[in-house]
């Protein structure tokens, strides 16, 4: 049963890959349609090459998150990956029972991401809500190393899905803060590669630590035998603070945009648009504007043409008018951006030339 599950969801995911495709050469259609027959000054401005060489010009806080995400991912899967021969062992857990409550990460984690998504969203202050679920994590291995007569495995696993949550609402999304946007999947893939690496290597250091699966000693031993795993994982989760900490450092002398609050990252984001379409004089380049890590997660979408639910259009309508809100945008030559609080997106208006160089200035 389990092997036909796991091929349903490789189907799933192949179509859905698919279906992406499609969409996105569909986008690059569109785009290249309504940029034929334009001149150089109409046209949109060519988008940035991407090379691996680039790697090396990532700041410092895209390093750090990195760590971040190496440690703290294999601290959790590794650990789950061993759970039930570890609560089978220490605490005298039947394998049915044992499975059953190390799935509950992951169940607990399945209700709790969108709630944590949207209260990061709401709240910003990213770091604070990354270092929280590193020091859970951290709290929960060292409780099983050094008190597990006192320490019940439920709240152990509880928590650590509640931890897990957090992490994926908040720590991903900082990518999109401090990467530009044409080299968004370089950093992307870079990250996801760089914890498979640290989730291959794991294992092999957690093995020679681990007890045999049929020995026989008693609960006492084994709890000695699991204090140097539990606190080989607490070291990583340690690791995992301290560079949260080195993170925050770095992100304050940058700006401080990454722990900024949902209203500063909104001010800033409908600044750096603004100046963006300045320097362009073009419309249909300029960036939308959302709000927070909402914006952050749907940047890939501005390719494909897609309004996220509730959110503003991504990219131009499929028409000369385009949505009721959005006013004609093709204003040649004297063409600005204004941004009034009561819209969410971009808002286009006409304004004179020495109104947009005051701007600048």
């Amino acid at each position: 049963m389990a092997m036909y599950m796991g091929t349903m969801a490789c189907v799933i995911s192949l179509a859905c890959t698919l279906i992406l495709n499609c969409m996105d050469y569909r986008a690059d259609k569109f785009k290249l349609k309504h940029e034929i027959g334009k001149s150089p000054s109409e046209a949109n401005l060519e988008e940035e090459s991407v090379r691996i060489s680039d790697v090396a010009t990532f700041p410092v806080s895209v390093w750090l998150i990195f760590l971040i995400t190496i440690a703290f991912y294999s601290s959790v899967f590794v650990f789950l990956q061993n759970g039930v021969q570890f609560l089978e062992q220490q605490y005298g857990y039947e394998q049915k029972q044992a499975a059953l409550l190390m799935s509950l990460p992951y169940t607990v984690s399945a209700a709790a991401c969108p709630v944590f998504g949207y209260l990061v969203d709401r709240c910003g202050r990213a770091i604070v809500w990354i270092l929280l679920a590193m020091s859970m994590l951290c709290t929960i291995h060292f409780s099983f190393a050094f008190m597990a007569d006192d320490f019940p495995p439920l709240w152990g696993v509880v928590g650590m899905g509640m931890a897990y949550s957090i992490c994926a609402a908040a720590l991903w999304p900082c990518i999109a803060i401090v990467v530009d946007m044409h080299q968004l999947g370089m950093a992307y893939g870079l990250m996801t590669a760089l914890m498979n690496l640290g989730l291959a290597v794991c294992p092999i250091v957690i093995a020679p630590l681990l007890p045999d699966a049929d020995s026989q000693a008693t609960p006492k031993e084994f709890q000695e035998m699991y204090r140097d795993v539990m606190t080989t994982f607490g070291g990583m989760a340690a690791f995992a603070v301290a560079a949260t900490v080195m993170l925050w450092l770095v992100d304050l002398r940058s700006g401080g945009w990454l722990n900024a609050s949902a209203e500063m990252l909104r001010e800033h984001e409908v600044k750096v648009a603004k100046e963006e379409a300045l320097r362009a004089q073009i419309v249909e380049s300029t960036p939308i504007v959302y709000r927070t890590h909402t914006r952050q997660r749907n940047k890939y979408l501005t390719r494909l043409g897609i309004r996220p639910h509730h959110q503003p259009w991504l990219a131009p309508e499929y028409g000369p008018e385009g949505p009721d809100w959005l006013q004609p945008q093709f204003r040649h030559p004297d063409v600005d951006v204004h941004f009034p609080e009561e819209r969410e997106g971009l808002v286009l208006g006409r304004r004179g030339a020495e109104d947009d160089e005051d701007e600048i200035a």
